[in-house]
């Protein structure tokens, strides 16, 4: 439930698809709770970010623990898909303060980070 249905093969929506459809419909700048915050080292970051970013943060430590830990492979992410999605960092964005995560979520494009999303999930789903 925490992916896409088009990831985990479910028939009916999944919590990840409500969410993504919220996202996606222009609400990716909304700010909401960081949701691994309390258990981050509490010297990174902002307690609050952009909706988007927690989908960004979400499927780039999937790609990196899957492709890189997992199974020592290449992650998917690479110039190509940074240019796509029109990201600045690389990395998962953990120690972004609030104003950076602003700035961050206004130069993404959303729909680009759901094909990553996607690419992600299935790719992780064959392990």
């Amino acid at each position: 439930m925490v992916h896409p249905a088009e990831i985990s093969g479910r028939t009916e929506k999944t919590i990840a698809d409500y969410v993504l459809e919220y996202m996606l419909v222009e609400n990716q700048n909304e700010i909401v709770p960081r949701e691994d915050y309390d258990v981050d080292l509490h010297y990174a970051g902002t307690r609050r970010v952009p909706i988007c970013w927690q989908f960004w943060h979400t499927y780039r430590i999937e790609d990196l623990v899957s492709n890189i830990l997992m199974v020592n492979q290449n992650q998917i992410f690479n110039k190509e898909w940074q240019k796509k999605i029109g990201a600045s960092i690389t990395d998962t964005g953990n120690a972004l303060e609030f104003d950076e995560a602003v700035a961050f979520r206004k130069e993404l494009n959303v729909l680009a980070l759901r094909d990553y999303m996607i690419t992600v999930g299935k790719i992780r789903a064959t392990y």
